[in-house]
């Protein structure tokens, strides 16, 4: 049983290690001794398999066999060790396995530049307002209508105040 075969769980985040790192490859935790396990995890399930097994316990795949692990790997650029390609953290060293992300460029200043407020002014022109002949028409027949229903209402109250003789008929001489 190879140090790839083994498992070692992070205290921190969970994360299980390769057995022999000193720092977690997830979280970059130091890994303690005391959390040292000696499973096999399974490439299908992800269940923890005793050492001695050679199929999962739990959906029966045949677990790898030491040397068959075939796990990509990324080196460390601070130490140059060798980590699996899932990790954030080297095992050996703690640096950071993903590259830096750069900064952005910072824009250039702008020159602002003071706001000059709007004045409207009015024009000084002269707006002659001559009434047009439909208007005048309009408000001629309007007055037109007004004293006829003014005299119609007069005519009616005083032939129905003859009627009932409250007034007497004009009589011609």
């Amino acid at each position: 049983m190879t140090t790839m075969d083994q498992k070692v769980v992070c205290q921190k985040c969970g994360s299980e290690n390769v057995a022999g790192l000193q720092f977690c490859g997830v979280c970059g935790a130091k890994l303690t001794a005391g959390a040292q396990k000696s499973e096999i995890v399974c490439p299908a399930c992800g269940f923890q398999n005793p050492p001695s097994q050679h199929f999962c316990g739990n959906c029966g795949v045949k677990l790898p066999a030491p040397g068959e692990a075939k796990v990509q790997e990324i080196s460390c650029p601070a130490c140059g060790s060798k980590n699996p390609a899932d990790r954030h953290f080297c095992g050996v060293c703690g640096a950071s396995l993903t590259p830096p992300v750069q900064a952005a460029k910072a824009a250039e200043p702008v020159a602002i530049q003071p706001v000059q407020p709007m004045v409207s002014t009015p024009a000084h022109s002269e707006v002659a307002v001559r009434p047009t002949w439909g208007l005048a028409w309009g408000l001629f027949w309007r007055i037109a209508l007004l004293w006829l229903l003014f005299g119609g209402i007069v005519y009616l109250v005083v032939y129905f105040l003859m009627l009932s003789n409250i007034i007497p008929p004009l009589q011609g001489s």
